[in-house]
């Protein structure tokens, strides 16, 4: 099911940030360039991955409309109608072992709905999801639930900066 809200800055790391790498990152931290793999900050619409590893744009598919970001600036963010908006990106890049992902999320509703996943059938998944608690799911090779977080719903209608972290047979956290 798709999205309803909108989204801004993307962050992709190859490693499972620290709870101090994570309060860094809302407070704008951008992340050492040795660990983070990809990133988006949709700014006037762009879909390129900023950081230059060569792991291509999101490719924007039923057309999710520019909107004002978290810090009042036109056309920064996605907004998705949730009923056939979406992005898609090549994950390859992506190893579900050890990783992070960070992004801002706005809702108007809580909606029951993914927010963001990512599938591979030789090596796994995640996915972050509201329903209505915010909860994250990091599955097995063969979709098997490896572990699976829920978090107390975040305010409508705001911004929040939400983090999963994950140690690949160790742990995962989620931050909101």
């Amino acid at each position: 099911t798709n999205f309803y809200g909108a989204m801004d800055d993307l962050q992709i790391y190859g490693n499972a940030l620290s709870a101090a790498d994570v309060n860094a990152l809302y407070g704008g931290w951008s992340g050492s360039t040795s660990c983070i793999i990809s990133k988006w900050t949709f700014n006037n619409g762009s879909t390129s991955d900023e950081i230059g590893f060569d792991h291509g744009n999101i490719g924007v598919t039923s057309a999710p409309t520019l909107t004002t970001d978290r810090f009042g600036n036109t056309n920064q963010a996605y907004y998705f109608d949730g009923v056939d908006d979406f992005i898609d990106f090549d994950g390859s890049h992506i190893d579900v072992a050890d990783f992070s992902i960070s992004f801002w999320v706005k809702t108007a509703t809580h909606n029951y709905k993914t927010i963001l996943q990512k599938w591979a059938t030789s090596n796994g998944g995640f996915a972050i999801e509201d329903y209505p608690n915010v909860r994250s799911s990091v599955y097995t090779n063969n979709s098997s639930i490896a572990r699976s977080i829920s978090i107390s719903a975040f305010s409508t209608g705001n911004w929040h900066h939400i983090v999963l972290t994950n140690q690949f047979n160790n742990s995962s956290s989620l931050y909101i």
